[in-house]
């Protein structure tokens, strides 16, 4: 998104870009019966992928949050401090977007160690660390 509004007037110009790309943006200003100015900049918007956990260390549950730039098949495994597989959290053909998955280590009956997610989003693979501690 572009655009704060003009403290003086009020007035701001946004517009939200949903696909990565190049773009040639024009703004455009004009005060009836005075001036116009007009102004062009180019604009590559390069949305990454992004991966946070929180929270990290937890207790008994925390959640997996993560943007696709673009379409993917996305699996998330979850592994044991020594690379057991312990099972999948999900995996399944995503749409570009915001998601979070939920991790309950009552469901997992997980206790309280070091574990890795297994993040793959096509054919790349992102590995986290998370701990999980002793529930007060």
């Amino acid at each position: 998104s572009l655009g704060q509004p003009d403290t003086a007037s009020g007035y701001a110009a946004t517009h939200t870009y949903t696909r990565n790309g190049k773009y040639t943006v024009t703004l455009t200003f004009q005060l009836p019966g005075f001036c116009m100015e007009t102004d062009t900049a180019q604009l590559i918007v390069n949305e990454q992928f992004s991966l946070n956990i929180f929270p990290n260390p937890f207790g008994l549950q925390t959640d997996i949050n993560y943007t696709l730039a673009n379409p993917a098949h996305v699996k998330i495994s979850l592994t044991d401090e020594i690379g057991q597989q312990l099972g999948t959290l999900l995996d399944k053909q995503l749409a570009q977007g915001v998601y979070n998955t939920y991790f309950d280590a009552t469901l997992w009956k997980t206790r309280p160690a070091m574990y890795f997610i297994l993040f793959q989003l096509d054919d790349k693979l992102y590995v986290r660390k998370i701990i999980q501690l002793e529930d007060r």
